[in-house]
């Protein structure tokens, strides 16, 4: 059961941001009495979903009700992979979520609009907070790094 976003939530913060050629997407953050005025001090609430941007269109939709959310950490789209691409989700060490570090990773397929949570493995890096992210087609071969 959801619960309804509160309507006196007017600005959020944290969340992660990627784009593609079309759309720009953003995930999650926190609303908070830091971001609108009349929230109790200290209140912070997770603001559940993807948002995504038509550049062409100038529409702006929430892709995903199944109320998952980031606060912080970092989203990188990977457009060779999948039909659409997908977005790959990097958790930060203060983000809210039982999937903090990165032995989890979340990938979003564009094309079906659902998420997968992958295990990672090697080695590992360590957990990071207030981190950027990029990635950059090899030369060579058909892959990101």
């Amino acid at each position: 059961m959801s619960t309804p976003f509160p309507s006196d939530i007017h600005r959020i913060a944290y969340g992660v941001s990627a784009y593609d050629a079309n759309n720009g997407y953003y995930l999650g953050g926190i609303g908070s009495w830091k971001t609108s005025l009349g929230l109790p001090e200290e209140q912070w609430i997770s603001t559940p979903g993807l948002l995504i941007f038509d550049f062409d269109k100038l529409t702006l939709k929430n892709s995903s009700d199944d109320g998952f959310s980031q606060n912080a950490g970092a989203m990188i789209d990977i457009p060779i992979y999948g039909d659409d691409g997908v977005l790959v989700v990097l958790p930060d060490a203060n983000a809210q979520s039982d999937q903090i570090g990165f032995d989890h990773i979340t990938l979003y397929d564009k094309k079906t609009m659902k998420r997968y949570s992958q295990y990672t493995t090697g080695n590992i890096p360590q957990i990071r907070t207030h981190f950027c992210a990029v990635g950059i087609q090899g030369d060579e071969a058909p892959f990101y790094e």
